[in-house]
């Protein structure tokens, strides 16, 4: 009776101690694409210019290059985003803070998106200026009049020179 319940339970761990550490495994592994996105109306000019919304998450990231950027884009034109972006090398690899804040700069008259990456004695802002693209002129502009956009940050690693990535 005794070796039966002592196998049972050297079985019962076993089985927790797999199921836990391929759970943690999973949640380990951190991903090559990350967004930070919401959706919302914007009115031009903006009827309150202090509101600036933002989105938080912290993410794990591996040592590597990536793309940082922020972006608008149309939800009814989704084919036509507006983003800015910039090559960054994070430090080292694991968590990182991660802000994407959208506001109205009345300096300028024109919304702003701002995407900042913290952690490990490292920080990357870059602001996209939603304004329409003068070297773009007979494509569409970015802006649209329905006034619905989602924005925020995304980190993407970028592809070797010459490789195709199917659509997004």
């Amino acid at each position: 009776m005794r070796t039966r319940t002592t196998t049972l339970a050297a079985l019962f761990l076993a089985a927790f101690a797999l199921t836990t550490g391929g759970s943690l495994a999973g949640t380990a592994t951190p991903a090559d694409a990350h967004y930070l996105r919401t959706t919302s109306t914007f009115h031009f000019p903006a009827w309150s210019p202090r509101f600036r919304p933002c989105i938080r998450r912290t993410v794990g990231l591996r040592f590597r290059n990536f793309m940082h950027g922020a972006y608008l884009v149309s939800t009814s034109h989704r084919d036509d985003s507006d983003i800015y972006e910039a090559r960054i090398r994070l430090p080292r690899g694991g968590s990182y803070r991660w802000e994407a804040c959208r506001g109205w700069n009345s300096r300028i008259g024109k919304y702003e998106v701002r995407s900042t990456l913290r952690g490990h004695g490292f920080s990357h802002t870059i602001k996209n200026v939603f304004a329409r693209d003068r070297n773009n002129l007979p494509h569409p502009s970015h802006i649209y009049g329905d006034g619905r956009y989602e924005w925020g940050g995304r980190l993407v690693f970028p592809e070797p020179p010459g490789q195709t990535h199917p659509s997004r």
